[in-house]
């Protein structure tokens, strides 16, 4: 859907580190990553409270908090729908 770039990072950390971008690190073995344009996806309290802050800075989809989720199914429900359930989470 346009994306430039795919990151597989997390926490009130990587807020920070999408919202404003990071320099490459050598000495670390960090890459470089550029601000980003929007910070998507649920989080915990701390990640919520992080996308608060750079909210302005770069565009957020919403404030939302942690999801759980509960299915409660037996020998005759649909493993497709259920497992569709479960991974939407």
């Amino acid at each position: 859907a346009g994306a430039d770039i795919v990151l597989c990072v997390g926490g009130a950390q990587a807020i920070g580190c999408m919202a404003y971008g990071i320099e490459a690190c050598e000495e670390l073995g960090a890459a470089e990553v550029p601000a980003c344009d929007v910070i998507v996806g649920p989080g915990n309290k701390w990640v919520t409270a992080a996308k608060s802050l750079v909210n302005g800075y770069c565009g957020i989809d919403m404030l939302a908090g942690p999801s759980e989720v509960l299915v409660i199914a037996d020998h005759t429900a649909d493993v497709e729908i259920v497992a569709a359930d479960l991974i939407a989470q």
